[in-house]
Protein backbone atom coordinates (compact mmCIF):
# COMPACT_ATOMS: atom_id res chain seq x y z
CA UNK A 1 0.00 0.00 0.00
CA UNK A 2 1.54 3.46 -0.74
CA UNK A 3 1.72 6.19 1.28
CA UNK A 4 -0.70 7.99 -0.02
CA UNK A 5 -3.29 5.51 -0.02
CA UNK A 6 -3.24 4.99 3.71
CA UNK A 7 -3.21 8.57 4.16
CA UNK A 8 -6.59 8.35 2.15
CA UNK A 9 -8.05 5.12 4.44
CA UNK A 10 -6.90 6.97 7.64
CA UNK A 11 -9.12 10.00 6.13
CA UNK A 12 -12.25 8.36 6.12
CA UNK A 13 -11.76 6.71 9.32
CA UNK A 14 -13.75 9.36 11.02
CA UNK A 15 -16.45 9.14 8.22
CA UNK A 16 -17.18 5.34 9.11
CA UNK A 17 -17.08 5.37 12.96
CA UNK A 18 -19.77 8.79 13.18
CA UNK A 19 -22.48 6.74 11.26
CA UNK A 20 -25.62 6.18 13.30
CA UNK A 21 -25.15 3.20 15.75
CA UNK A 22 -27.96 0.87 15.01
CA UNK A 23 -29.89 -2.06 17.20
CA UNK A 24 -28.48 -2.67 20.91
CA UNK A 25 -25.93 -0.08 20.55
CA UNK A 26 -28.12 2.75 20.47
CA UNK A 27 -29.58 1.42 23.26
CA UNK A 28 -28.67 3.07 26.47
CA UNK A 29 -26.41 1.62 28.94
CA UNK A 30 -28.75 -0.49 32.18
CA UNK A 31 -28.42 2.47 35.07
CA UNK A 32 -29.82 3.04 38.46
CA UNK A 33 -29.27 6.69 38.94
CA UNK A 34 -33.10 8.18 38.03
CA UNK A 35 -30.68 9.59 34.69
CA UNK A 36 -34.36 9.87 33.08
CA UNK A 37 -33.23 7.36 30.00
CA UNK A 38 -34.93 4.50 28.24
CA UNK A 39 -34.78 2.12 24.93
CA UNK A 40 -35.47 -0.81 23.73
CA UNK A 41 -35.88 -3.09 20.14
CA UNK A 42 -39.13 -2.73 18.42
CA UNK A 43 -39.06 -5.75 16.09
CA UNK A 44 -35.01 -5.47 15.98
CA UNK A 45 -35.10 -1.48 15.45
CA UNK A 46 -33.90 0.88 18.48
CA UNK A 47 -36.90 2.93 20.10
CA UNK A 48 -36.03 5.34 21.79
CA UNK A 49 -37.83 8.03 23.81
CA UNK A 50 -38.61 11.79 22.02
CA UNK A 51 -40.09 15.33 22.19
CA UNK A 52 -40.22 17.71 19.37
CA UNK A 53 -39.44 20.86 21.11
CA UNK A 54 -41.21 22.43 18.50
CA UNK A 55 -44.39 20.83 18.42
CA UNK A 56 -44.69 21.37 22.32
CA UNK A 57 -43.60 24.29 23.31
CA UNK A 58 -40.62 22.15 24.66
CA UNK A 59 -42.26 21.89 27.49
CA UNK A 60 -43.32 18.39 28.07
CA UNK A 61 -40.61 15.57 28.85
CA UNK A 62 -40.96 12.30 26.48
CA UNK A 63 -41.18 10.44 29.32
CA UNK A 64 -43.19 10.04 32.61
CA UNK A 65 -43.37 7.94 35.43
CA UNK A 66 -45.15 8.05 39.14
CA UNK A 67 -46.20 6.26 41.91
CA UNK A 68 -49.93 6.77 43.67
CA UNK A 69 -50.01 5.22 47.53
CA UNK A 70 -53.76 3.47 47.05
CA UNK A 71 -56.28 2.27 49.96
CA UNK A 72 -55.01 0.20 52.05
CA UNK A 73 -51.29 1.43 51.48
CA UNK A 74 -50.96 -0.50 47.77
CA UNK A 75 -48.60 1.57 45.89
CA UNK A 76 -48.56 1.55 41.96
CA UNK A 77 -46.21 2.54 39.32
CA UNK A 78 -46.99 3.63 35.56
CA UNK A 79 -44.29 4.70 32.82
CA UNK A 80 -45.26 6.46 30.05
CA UNK A 81 -42.44 7.11 27.17
CA UNK A 82 -43.41 8.95 23.73
CA UNK A 83 -41.74 9.49 20.78
CA UNK A 84 -42.87 12.25 18.63
CA UNK A 85 -42.92 12.09 14.78
CA UNK A 86 -39.52 13.22 13.26
CA UNK A 87 -38.27 12.44 9.43
CA UNK A 88 -38.31 9.06 9.24
CA UNK A 89 -39.89 7.86 12.51
CA UNK A 90 -43.33 7.67 13.58
CA UNK A 91 -45.17 9.24 16.90
CA UNK A 92 -45.68 6.14 19.20
CA UNK A 93 -45.55 5.70 22.93
CA UNK A 94 -44.26 2.40 25.36
CA UNK A 95 -46.52 1.89 28.53
CA UNK A 96 -45.88 0.06 31.92
CA UNK A 97 -48.54 -0.42 34.59
CA UNK A 98 -47.93 -2.04 38.00
CA UNK A 99 -50.64 -2.29 40.47
CA UNK A 100 -48.93 -3.56 43.35
CA UNK A 101 -45.35 -2.42 44.02
CA UNK A 102 -42.55 -2.51 47.37
CA UNK A 103 -39.55 -2.44 46.06
CA UNK A 104 -37.32 -5.00 43.12
CA UNK A 105 -39.40 -7.65 41.65
CA UNK A 106 -40.28 -9.17 38.71
CA UNK A 107 -43.90 -8.92 36.77
CA UNK A 108 -45.00 -11.24 34.72
CA UNK A 109 -47.11 -9.02 31.62
CA UNK A 110 -49.37 -12.31 30.52
CA UNK A 111 -53.11 -11.31 32.35
CA UNK A 112 -55.77 -9.49 30.53
CA UNK A 113 -55.02 -5.85 30.60
CA UNK A 114 -58.55 -4.27 30.58
CA UNK A 115 -60.28 -5.09 33.70
CA UNK A 116 -63.75 -6.61 33.73
CA UNK A 117 -66.25 -5.35 36.54
CA UNK A 118 -65.17 -7.79 39.08
CA UNK A 119 -61.19 -7.01 38.32
CA UNK A 120 -58.78 -4.76 38.78
CA UNK A 121 -56.00 -3.84 36.08
CA UNK A 122 -52.91 -6.45 36.17
CA UNK A 123 -49.46 -5.39 35.47
CA UNK A 124 -49.35 -4.62 31.89
CA UNK A 125 -47.25 -3.81 28.97
CA UNK A 126 -48.43 -1.60 26.30
CA UNK A 127 -47.10 -0.19 22.34
CA UNK A 128 -49.00 2.75 20.86
CA UNK A 129 -48.76 3.33 17.35
CA UNK A 130 -50.31 6.85 16.10
CA UNK A 131 -49.16 6.10 12.78
CA UNK A 132 -51.52 3.30 11.94
CA UNK A 133 -55.09 3.78 10.57
CA UNK A 134 -56.77 3.41 12.82
CA UNK A 135 -53.89 4.38 16.04
CA UNK A 136 -53.43 0.40 16.63
CA UNK A 137 -52.88 -0.11 20.80
CA UNK A 138 -50.68 -3.74 20.94
CA UNK A 139 -51.51 -4.72 24.57
CA UNK A 140 -49.88 -7.87 26.41
CA UNK A 141 -51.45 -10.67 27.77
CA UNK A 142 -52.49 -14.56 27.54
CA UNK A 143 -51.47 -14.82 24.30
CA UNK A 144 -48.60 -11.76 23.97
CA UNK A 145 -46.58 -12.47 27.06
CA UNK A 146 -44.11 -10.40 28.77
CA UNK A 147 -42.10 -9.31 31.64
CA UNK A 148 -41.22 -6.40 33.41
CA UNK A 149 -38.19 -6.50 35.90
CA UNK A 150 -38.33 -3.80 38.58
CA UNK A 151 -34.64 -3.64 39.80
CA UNK A 152 -35.08 -0.33 41.87
CA UNK A 153 -37.85 1.09 42.96
CA UNK A 154 -36.65 4.23 45.81
CA UNK A 155 -39.53 6.69 46.84
CA UNK A 156 -36.69 8.51 48.97
CA UNK A 157 -34.93 9.24 46.05
CA UNK A 158 -37.20 8.60 43.48
CA UNK A 159 -35.36 6.18 41.29
CA UNK A 160 -37.40 3.32 39.28
CA UNK A 161 -34.94 1.57 37.07
CA UNK A 162 -35.57 -2.31 35.54
CA UNK A 163 -35.48 -4.03 32.79
CA UNK A 164 -38.15 -5.26 29.87
CA UNK A 165 -39.80 -7.59 27.02
CA UNK A 166 -42.97 -8.13 25.56
CA UNK A 167 -44.93 -9.10 22.61
CA UNK A 168 -47.56 -7.02 22.21
CA UNK A 169 -51.22 -7.65 20.59
CA UNK A 170 -53.32 -5.36 18.95
CA UNK A 171 -56.88 -6.46 18.58
CA UNK A 172 -57.05 -7.48 15.10
CA UNK A 173 -54.37 -9.90 15.73
CA UNK A 174 -50.98 -8.35 14.76
CA UNK A 175 -48.26 -8.50 17.09
CA UNK A 176 -44.95 -6.33 18.07
CA UNK A 177 -42.15 -7.61 19.26
CA UNK A 178 -40.20 -5.63 22.33
CA UNK A 179 -37.39 -6.17 23.00
CA UNK A 180 -33.84 -5.94 25.49
CA UNK A 181 -35.54 -2.94 27.23
CA UNK A 182 -33.90 -0.99 29.91
CA UNK A 183 -35.15 2.33 31.86
CA UNK A 184 -34.01 4.39 34.50
CA UNK A 185 -36.44 7.38 35.37
CA UNK A 186 -37.28 9.63 37.96
CA UNK A 187 -40.25 9.07 39.86
CA UNK A 188 -43.12 11.92 40.89
CA UNK A 189 -45.44 10.90 43.17
CA UNK A 190 -49.20 11.45 42.37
Amino acid sequence: MTPRAALSLLALLPALSSCDKEGVDALPKATQKGLNTMGCLLDGTAWLPYRNAARQGGTLPPMVAYWRRHDQGRISLTMLFMRDREPQRFASSISFYAPTITGPVTLALNQLARPSATSANPAYGLFSNEDETPDLDYLTGPAATGELVITRFDTIARVASGTFFFTGRADDGRTVAVSQGRFDVQLERR
